[in-house]
Order: C-alpha cells, then sequence, then structure tokens
C-alpha cells in the first residue's frame, strides 16, 4: 500500500497503536533542521526510542512523511464564514501559505504525497466545494482547487530568492488573482463575484 493513499489512511486510523507523538516530533524535527533532519534514527532519539521499534511501529520513513504532512495540514484553518467563491478562495490559499511558511521543510515533501490522510480531505474539500458552491462543474471544481493547490505549494515561502529581486508578496498576490481571474472566467456568469 503506498503511504499517503487514502486505502493506507483507513488501515492507519484503524491502527490502535498509532501514536499521535509521532507526527509532531517528526515535525519539529523538520522545523528545526530542514528536511534532512528527518530520519528514523533521530526521531527514535527525539521519542525515546530505538530505531528497531520504531521501524516495527511506525513503518517507513515515507510512512511518517504521509502522517506529518497531513498533521500540518490539519493546521489550516478553514473559513466558513467567507462570502463568495472568490473571497473563500483567496482566503484559503493564503491560509495554506500562511501554514506553509510556518513549515518551510515540509513543502518539499507535499510533491510526493497523495494528500489523502483526513485533514488533507478535509482542505480539499473545502476547496472544491467553494468552487462547486459558485456553479463550476465537477471537474472543474476539481482541476481548479489542484491548481489553487499546486501554485501555492510552488509559492511557499522557502529560503530561496525570487528572480530580479521582486518582492515575494507581490509576486503571490499577481500569481493568485490572475489564477482566480481564470477560475473566474470559467464559472456561470451569475457566479463572477
Amino acid at each position: 500500500m503506498t503511504p499517503g493513499t487514502a486505502e493506507w489512511w483507513r488501515a492507519r486510523l484503524e491502527d490502535a497503536a498509532r501514536d499521535p507523538a509521532v507526527p509532531a516530533a517528526a515535525l519539529h524535527l523538520l522545523d528545526d533542521g530542514g528536511p534532512d533532519a528527518l530520519s528514523m534514527r533521530r526521531l527514535a532519539a527525539a521519542l525515546g526510542t530505538t530505531a528497531r521499534s520504531l521501524y516495527r511501529d511506525v513503518g517507513r520513513r515515507d510512512e511518517v512523511v504521509a502522517e506529518v504532512v497531513d498533521h500540518v495540514l490539519g493546521e489550516v484553518r478553514l473559513d466558513h464564514a467567507v462570502v463568495g467563491w472568490r473571497q473563500g478562495a483567496e482566503s484559503h490559499a493564503r491560509e495554506l501559505r500562511r501554514v506553509l511558511g510556518d513549515h518551510p521543510a515540509v513543502v518539499p515533501l507535499l510533491a510526493d504525497d497523495p494528500l489523502g490522510g483526513p485533514n488533507a480531505t478535509a482542505w480539499r474539500e473545502h476547496g472544491v466545494g467553494l468552487l462547486r458552491d459558485a456553479g463550476a462543474r465537477p471537474e472543474l471544481a476539481g482541476h481548479g482547487h489542484l491548481v489553487l493547490c499546486r501554485f501555492v505549494i510552488g509559492c511557499a515561502p522557502t529560503d530561496g530568492e525570487v528572480a530580479d529581486g521582486a518582492d515575494r508578496d507581490e509576486v503571490f498576490d499577481l500569481g493568485l488573482t490572475s489564477l482566480l481571474d481564470g477560475l473566474g472566467a470559467r464559472l456561470p456568469r451569475p457566479h463572477l463575484d
């Protein structure tokens, strides 16, 4: 079973031995030392156990990564009070960016994760729902949310520089506005807000 998929998560959530301290400790290692800091040996030490015991109880590193990614997405606040799809989608994108800014070492881990965990699912359903409520067909809503998600991940604050010394926030604002304009042009006319 591939870690991070819906099938993997179903089995993982049914596992009574699943320890919520594991993704929290792994995230702490990532936040302190970057993506290369997460090893099973370091994680075992942080949890006060052995690597052998950790492999037996938790599984492989990619399984820990799937839990960390979903743990981080659980920090995204879903704003159900916004009015209008555009305000909601903008809030949705900015909130993900805020959380990724708090945990930049997680950004590269998102590229390979299927995002099938419970927090990722809630976040995706919220974003897709914003577009569906505006009249988007299911395919457009799903693809639109995926594009929005990938845009935010691609613009997530990291240690890298923005080309030509441009202001990172201005670049993000321009991209987000352009993306939302494009999505808005594909929605039924009464929902162009």
